[in-house]
């Protein structure tokens, strides 16, 4: 797995301000699948939406051009949150990772993970649906967001997955030896069969684990 990969898709609290300097040196310039911000800026949305519309990848905010990792103050999580509800149709913010700066100055690096199969697509930016293309941002063709609604459309006809408590049959052919009743219902989208459960549902689920009590079953 990459390190952009492993950005991409790791525990918040296994991000370390490491591994954003590494992979600042590794990609070089803005890559496809990621861009600089030095500020909290209006070109933004415009950012994560050309990443959701296109492979994914990183906004990584408190960096500049010139590759310079220097961090933004803790207001401006809240500030790109909302900046992205407003400006993003349909409204939706991706994940922010706040990484501290490691120089006492109180700032951070802010990682916006935008993970393929998580933001709707298309996503739209004053009418128009942004791309990535190498490392350049444009408005897609009309071709391109006729695919973009009409893989949308197809998506939205499956069926989410759910994983439940298991059903048994009660005859006699039937032997089980333990069952592990945790009272969860995770929904998983089909778009991200690949991707690994949050880390919210980790948690909950090695909570329920934990809290279960172990009866042994008569076959």
């Amino acid at each position: 797995m990459s390190l952009l990969q492993a950005l991409l898709h790791a525990a918040p609290s296994q991000v370390t301000l490491d591994q954003i300097r590494r992979l600042v040196a590794l990609v070089g310039p803005e890559a496809p699948m990621v861009e600089y911000k030095a500020n909290m800026t209006q070109s933004i949305a415009k950012a994560v939406a050309a990443l959701a519309n296109t492979h994914g990848g990183l906004v990584l905010i408190g960096v500049t051009d010139d590759r310079e990792v220097t961090g933004v103050k803790e207001r401006t999580i809240e500030a790109v949150s909302q900046h992205c509800h407003n400006t993003l149709d349909p409204p939706w913010v991706p994940e922010v990772v706040p990484v501290p700066m490691d120089n006492g100055s109180g700032k951070y690096v802010l990682m916006m993970r935008v993970v393929p199969g998580l933001a709707p697509r298309p996503l739209l930016v004053e009418g128009a649906a942004p791309i990535r293309h190498n490392n350049t941002t444009h408005a897609a063709s009309w071709h391109q967001l006729a695919a973009l609604f009409a893989e949308d459309d197809a998506l939205t006809q499956m069926d989410p997955w759910v994983i439940k408590a298991p059903r048994l049959q009660d005859d006699q052919h039937s032997q089980v030896d333990l069952i592990l009743r945790t009272g969860l219902n995770i929904g998983i989208d089909p778009r991200a069969a690949w991707r690994p459960l949050r880390e919210q549902h980790v948690d909950q689920l090695a909570t329920a684990l934990n809290t279960t009590p172990v009866l042994p079953l008569v076959a």
